[in-house]
């Protein structure tokens, strides 16, 4: 005991407060010995002998105990290990053992870069072969192993699977593949190439690793073609330096593009309602019609709320301000929930001008409110409006070729309105043609 503190104090010359430090990991083999409730520790010079400070842990559970230490470089220590945290339970190393002093062990912390010493045996210098895998590139890496037992397991590096279509628009498509990431090694980035069949060029998506998501991955493939068949393969980047192999090609199709409405126009039945009317091209989920006073910084606002469903090829919008310049553009979307599936663009800008509240006629007459409702129409259509002393009133009804299918001429003082029964008429466009007081208006209606 005496040996162990005389030299508690004992350092090599010409050290100063600002050398070097250099990290050790002290290891012991405790394999034949019953280890003690109060653990294992370590006590020596470079903690001031103290027994129950510097405790040792056994991170793999193969009995090799081990503690990590800061050491200033160039510095001699002695040390030895205790099973315990009490002098008497230290280990005793024999006068002709090679690595002990005055009876402990001893080092001089050489270098920067952090090390490890050899796990000595408890009570010994010598030290055990531990079998296991020493190749630091395989899954099962022991890093404590001294003798290669053939057991290293290579990393598998699968190549991912049943990479396929979840779904797509005209544009962008989402695809989805099996997930791959193991505990053992964690895939570091996926890598798509695609293109359009028929293409030499591969398109690159790259998808980082952001925790395990199985047992599918998914990520988007934009700036795609509509209409288009397109190729794709799939390989996995891990984080041990493994890349897979690209997966078998696999294949999925784009949808058509979304349709927009052709030939918007509008009508203004009276001083605060417009009537948008519109021709289709295509099939399409709905149509969105939005409009804003023609003047700089004014909102838009939308005709029909969320949207108006393919079919129907008209909308009224009320509350307009008579007199005021308007401008309205329209707008296709296939996806029922709307969405990125919709039509490239805007249809051009209409313009007009909400009228007055009175037409006056150039006979001096006034007329109020010429109105056809409701339209689109299925069985009736009205005809509605107020005059001032008109005494004859034609109306008339053409098909889209231009033949009279309907005619009345009636007389007419104050309120007027006529219904019209449309329900042996084909479905399509009509147009009225009223002749008041020798004054033509017309109106345009959908008979559905």
């Amino acid at each position: 005991m005496k040996s162990i503190f005389s030299l508690l104090f004992v350092m090599c010359l010409g050290m100063f407060s600002f050398s070097q430090t250099v990290d050790v990991t002290f290891r012991v083999d405790m394999q034949y010995q019953n280890v003690s409730p109060n653990g294992v520790h370590l006590a020596g010079s470079m903690q001031g002998w103290s027994t129950s400070s510097t405790p040792l842990s056994n991170p793999n559970g193969d009995n090799i105990w081990e503690v990590t230490l800061t050491l200033n470089t160039g510095w001699y220590y002695e040390y030895k290990f205790i099973n315990g945290n009490t002098w008497g339970s230290d280990e005793i190393l024999a006068s002709w053992e090679w690595c002990q002093n005055n009876g402990n062990r001893n080092l001089t912390a050489n270098g920067t870069s952090s090390y490890s010493l050899d796990p000595y045996v408890f009570g010994s210098c010598n030290v055990v072969a531990v079998m296991g895998c020493t190749d630091p590139t395989a899954q099962n890496y022991n890093a404590q192993a001294t003798n290669d037992d053939g057991s290293c397991i290579a990393f598998s590096c699968s190549t991912p699977t049943n990479l396929q279509l979840q779904s797509a628009d005209d544009t962008k498509a989402w695809v989805e593949w099996d997930e791959v990431s193991t505990s053992v090694d964690s895939v570091n980035y996926y890598k798509i190439l695609y293109r359009e069949v028929g293409d030499t060029s591969w398109l690159i998506k790259q998808k980082n690793y952001d925790g395990n998501q199985s047992p599918l991955v998914r990520t988007r493939l934009q700036f795609l073609s509509p209409s288009s068949q397109y190729e794709m393969k799939i390989k996995a980047v891990y984080n041990s330096g493994c890349s897979s192999d690209f997966s078998p090609i696999s294949y999925f199709n784009t949808l058509s593009e979304c349709p927009n409405v052709i030939n918007l126009a509008v009508t203004t039945p009276n001083s605060t309602r417009a009537t948008f009317s519109w021709d289709t091209s295509g099939v399409y989920s709905f149509v969105r019609i939005k409009i804003r006073v023609d003047a700089a910084s004014t909102n838009w606002v939308n005709v029909g709320g969320f949207g108006v469903p393919y079919g129907t090829l008209s909308k009224n919008k009320n509350g307009l301000v008579a007199g005021e310049s308007y401008r309205a553009q329209a707008r296709t979307w296939c996806n029922p929930n709307g969405g990125s599936y919709k039509s490239p663009s805007w249809s051009p800008l209409i313009f007009w001008t909400q009228p007055i509240s009175s037409n006056r006629l150039s006979n001096g007459l006034i007329l109020e409110n010429l109105t056809v409702y409701p339209n689109p129409s299925k069985d009736n259509v009205n005809v509605s409006f107020t005059s001032e002393d008109v005494k004859d009133c034609e109306i008339k009804l053409f098909n889209n070729m231009g033949e009279l299918v309907y005619f009345c001429k009636t007389k007419i003082v104050g309120e007027f309105t006529k219904q019209i029964e449309l329900s042996n008429y084909s479905k399509g466009l009509y147009f009225f043609k009223i002749t008041l007081g020798g004054e033509e208006f017309s109106r345009k209606v959908i008979v559905q």
